[in-house]
C-alpha cells in the first residue's frame, strides 16, 4: 500500500492492528501528502483513513479521568450531582490548550500549582483537578464542600 506521493511502506500489514510505517512520511504524523487538509485531517488512502480519522477525532476533546469518581462524588452529594454532570459534558466536547482557554468557559477557575480548582454549583463547592493540557487529560483530584475546602487547603500549605 502506499501513501498518496507513493512513499513505499517500510512493512505491510495483513491487519489494522500492525501500523504501517511510510519510510518517509510514518502513520502515526499524517504528513501534507496524505492530508486532505481541514480539521479531520482524513487520509486518502483506503483502509487507513477510518483508523486516522478516529484517532484524530477521539483526540480533538479533553479526557476526564475517572468518570467513576465523578460519578462518586455525585451519589455523595446529590446536589451536585447534575453540575458535576454538566461540567464533565462541558469539559469533554471541548479542547483547552491553556489555562486561559479553560478560563474563558469558567470564568471562576483557579490554578494553584499543580491544580486546577473548579467552582461547582455557585460557591457550594470545589473540584480539584490536575489537567494536562498536551496530553488532553483532566485527571479528578478531589471533591470538598466549600468549608472542607478550606480545612483541606489550610493542612496542606503547612505540609
Amino acid at each position: 500500500m502506499f501513501c498518496l506521493s507513493r512513499h513505499r511502506p517500510s512493512n505491510t500489514p495483513h491487519d489494522l492492528s500492525t501500523a504501517v510505517v511510510c519510510r518517509v512520511c510514518p502513520i502515526s504524523s499524517p504528513c501534507p501528502s496524505r492530508v486532505t487538509g481541514g480539521q479531520d485531517r482524513r487520509v486518502l488512502v483506503g483502509s487507513y483513513s477510518k483508523m486516522l480519522y478516529l484517532q484524530k477525532k477521539a483526540t480533538l476533546c479533553m479526557h476526564v479521568i475517572k468518570k467513576k469518581t465523578l460519578d462518586a462524588y455525585a451519589a455523595q452529594y446529590p446536589e451536585a450531582a447534575e453540575p458535576l454532570r454538566s461540567w464533565r459534558k462541558l469539559m469533554e466536547r471541548q479542547d483547552f490548550r491553556d489555562l486561559m482557554a479553560v478560563r474563558a468557559v469558567w470564568p471562576t477557575a483557579d490554578f494553584v500549582d499543580p491544580y486546577t480548582i473548579f467552582n461547582i454549583k455557585g460557591n457550594h463547592y470545589r473540584l480539584l483537578t490536575i489537567i494536562h493540557y498536551r496530553y488532553k487529560r483532566v485527571y479528578i483530584q478531589g471533591f470538598f464542600t466549600h468549608a472542607a475546602y478550606e480545612r483541606w487547603t489550610r493542612t496542606h500549605r503547612q505540609g
